[in-house]
């Protein structure tokens, strides 16, 4: 089973980042398999977790998730 996460696809002529953004306190983010073999491979599943983040929306919530590109 899937935790609620968004995919993201970057790409160029030459390069393609295909990675998924995941949301803070899911029930099923422990349970995720892609998340969990994160920490299998010694990365930080906490890096694929986005932050919240505050809004002027009165009930909208808002994150952020950074994607870097080193060239």
């Amino acid at each position: 089973m899937r935790t609620r996460h968004i995919h993201f696809d970057v790409t160029n002529l030459d390069y393609r980042l295909a990675t998924q953004m995941y949301f803070p306190r899911e029930a099923l983010n422990g349970k995720d398999l892609l998340l969990s073999t994160l920490a299998a491979r010694h990365r930080d599943p906490a890096a694929s977790i986005c932050k919240p983040t505050t809004t002027s929306e009165p009930g909208v919530q808002a994150f952020t998730f950074d994607i870097v590109l080193l060239t």
